[in-house]
C-alpha cells in the first residue's frame, strides 16, 4: 500500500509517495511522484526514485544513494539561482543540502561494516 510523503496544491495536486513496505533497514526504497489536475481525475505518473536496497557488495547496485539525490538536488537549485528564479530561500535551500550531504558524507562506511540494510541486534 503507497504512503504519501508529499502533496502540494499547486497546479492541481502532486503528491510523492512510499510505494513499498520499509526494508530491513527501516526505510522505503521506493517513490512514486504522480500529478492529480483534478480532484476527480485519476493520476498522472511523473516519476520514481528507486533507492539502493542492501549492501551493493552482496546484492549489486540496484538503486540510487542519498547523496547522488542531494547532489542532483543542489545542482537544480543553483541553476534557479542563476537565473531569473534566484531568491534567498533557494539560497538558504542550497546551503542546507550541502550541509546535509556534507553530514551524510561524514558517516562511517555503513556497508563496509555490515550495518546498511541489516537488522539491529
Amino acid at each position: 500500500m503507497a504512503r504519501q510523503v508529499y502533496s502540494a496544491k499547486k497546479q492541481g495536486m502532486c503528491s510523492a509517495s512510499a510505494t513499498d513496505e520499509k526494508g530491513a533497514d527501516g526505510a522505503s526504497h521506493h517513490y512514486e511522484f504522480t500529478h492529480h489536475p483534478t480532484v476527480d481525475s485519476p493520476a498522472i505518473p511523473l516519476s520514481s526514485l528507486k533507492f539502493q536496497n542492501g549492501d551493493p557488495a552482496q546484492v549489486g547496485v540496484n538503486g540510487v544513494t542519498d547523496e547522488m539525490v542531494l547532489a542532483a538536488l543542489i545542482d537544480h537549485l543553483k541553476g534557479f539561482q542563476g537565473g531569473p528564479y534566484a531568491c534567498n530561500e533557494n539560497a538558504n535551500a542550497v546551503q542546507a543540502l550541502i550541509n546535509g550531504l556534507a553530514w551524510l558524507n561524514g558517516r562511517p562506511n555503513l556497508y563496509g561494516r555490515g550495518i546498511q540494510g541489516a537488522e539491529k541486534p
